[in-house]
């Protein structure tokens, strides 16, 4: 009877939803009423599917891969935010988190393929997403830019490469996993482990973070932030390799540990 009232609650909000006008310049089709109510019916069959529990199988990305490749709707990044609220009617299935954040993730890629590089989300009615923004692959010259307002869950921007995420809330932890050549701005509390098995990123870290636990796979990172709390816990906690950098409140940047330290 529960899920009944939600699946009703879902197409009363889709009623007033109509066609949006994409801009002109990214060249990607309109996403009618219609296409809308599909995506959601297919998005609601992805939630229900059950993938490894265990992110760091050899095979995770193929399997990931196989469960999303129905998923070939593309929308603007205002649309994907709001397919993302009307997702909300189906948090209380089993396996919402982490398939939420997968789901929205694969959207993103689609979008971003089309042409367009930012997107902005406003996450902070909705619970904490686990796996947000994960495989999100941007370009050097190209990269793939990615605003939340609100908090996430475990292991958001996983194996992500060539982006800027800027996150306006918490992460609980593994924020920027298997993570290369991308940058990380946290305005909140960082959470365990950020950056496990991350190569050449930045993070920069505005809020406190007082986990002390720290991943020993990290290589050729930079680790900012203007908090002197934060900035004790990442010289005792962040392995050699790695460099460290206290932002003054002037602005000006001071490198206290180097990459060879």
């Amino acid at each position: 009877m529960k899920s009944t009232l939600k699946k009703k609650s879902l197409e009363d909000s889709l009623s007033d939803h109509t066609a949006q006008v994409i801009e002109s310049e990214s060249r990607v089709e309109v996403v009618g009423e219609g296409e809308f109510k599909e995506l959601l019916r297919k998005g609601e069959r992805f939630l229900k599917t059950k993938l490894p529990s265990v992110i760091n199988d050899d095979d995770f990305n193929e399997k990931h891969a196989i469960a999303t490749w129905k998923i070939t709707e593309t929308l603007t990044p205002k649309n994907i935010n709001k397919f993302l609220q009307l997702c909300v009617c189906y948090e209380n299935m089993d396996l919402y988190n982490p398939n939420t954040g997968f789901l929205i993730s694969k959207l993103i890629r689609n979008s971003y393929h089309k042409g367009h590089r930012t997107f902005n989300f406003d996450i902070s009615g909705l619970n904490p997403i686990d796996q947000f923004g994960s495989f999100l692959k941007g370009k050097e010259r190209k990269q793939i830019k990615v605003n939340v307002v609100g908090d996430l869950g475990y292991e958001p921007f996983q194996d992500v490469e060539y982006g800027v995420f800027c996150i306006n809330g918490n992460v609980r932890g593994l924020c920027g996993m298997g993570a290369k050549n991308s940058k990380f701005i946290i305005n909140g509390n960082s959470g365990i482990q950020i950056g496990h098995d991350s190569e050449r990123c930045t993070f920069v870290l505005n809020g406190e973070d007082h986990s002390r636990s720290y991943s020993n796979h990290l290589l050729s990172n930079t680790f900012k932030t203007p908090n002197k709390k934060t900035l004790n816990i990442l010289l005792d906690e962040v392995c050699s390799g790695n460099r460290i950098v206290y932002i003054h409140s002037n602005g000006k940047e001071e490198v206290v540990r180097s990459y060879s330290k």
